[in-house]
């Protein structure tokens, strides 16, 4: 089986998890934002995003995250949020740290290998 790396994923053009979506589905996926200091600082949040959509009519579905305990269970509400939504598992993780629905990473390297 191919191991998807970074390196490998950059020769074939792949630089985040949008481009991950775009070759494999334009499927939704769920990205992490750390937080920010200073005078317009900004909690941590979840992020569901598709391609060529938004999820909420107010952006991107997003589960604000306030410290660190509240990091997992609000991965949990975004996977539960995007099987309700969209009734998609997300299951698999990129060389990133970003969700994506189950067989994203086959069907990539799928693409990859020829």
């Amino acid at each position: 089986m191919l191991k998807l790396t970074k390196k490998l994923l950059n020769e074939h053009k792949v630089y985040n998890p949008y481009e991950i979506s775009k070759l494999t589905g334009k499927l939704p996926y769920i990205s992490y934002t750390p937080s920010t200091t200073g005078v317009f600082a900004q909690y941590a949040y979840w992020s569901v995003t598709r391609i060529g959509y938004i999820t909420t009519p107010q952006g991107n579905k997003s589960f604000t995250v306030y410290n660190r305990q509240d990091k997992e269970p609000k991965l949990t509400d975004a996977k539960a949020w995007v099987k309700e939504r969209y009734n998609l598992d997300i299951t698999e993780r990129d060389v990133w740290g970003n969700w994506h629905v189950t067989g994203t990473m086959d069907k990539l390297r799928e693409i990859i290998s020829k």
